[in-house]
């Protein structure tokens, strides 16, 4: 029972010193150059949003693009958006058949350029995960 008393009271007084630090806070971040940012304020935008993403697949790809409520091989995969809006940073999350992952590389080197993501006003790079669902053969 003694021993309990004494864990508690040295967790207590643990608790209260740390109760008493003070933790620095800074009124404004500033993003570095080599920052990439999930979220940033503004997010990184395809040319005509969402819907001009999905024209330039069907438009761009060599292979047959379908719609969310269509049976499809699924590549999942993410890129960065620099500070001027280009697509770098390739990768595939989760592929398909080797043929496919190239299809979507290839179809990613395609893209124009993005309008930046911003974050306190400045262009910084994001990196955003996709999906390109591919008709398939069934």
């Amino acid at each position: 029972m003694k021993s309990l008393l004494c864990i508690f009271l040295f967790l207590f007084s643990y608790g209260l010193k740390a109760q008493n630090e003070k933790i620095p806070i800074t009124k404004e971040s500033k993003p570095s150059t080599e920052e990439v940012f999930r979220i940033a304020e503004e997010m990184p935008e395809f040319p005509g949003g969402e819907v001009g993403l999905q024209k330039f697949y069907h438009e761009n790809s060599t292979h047959p693009i379908v719609e969310k409520d269509r049976k499809a091989a699924v590549v999942y995969y993410e890129i960065i958006i620099d500070e001027e809006g280009n697509a770098t940073k390739f990768r595939i999350l989760r592929g398909q058949s080797e043929a496919l992952n190239q299809i979507t590389e290839e179809l990613v080197s395609k893209m124009p350029k993005w309008k930046p993501g911003k974050q306190n006003g400045k262009p910084v790079k994001v990196i955003k995960a996709f999906e390109v669902r591919y008709a398939t053969l069934d």
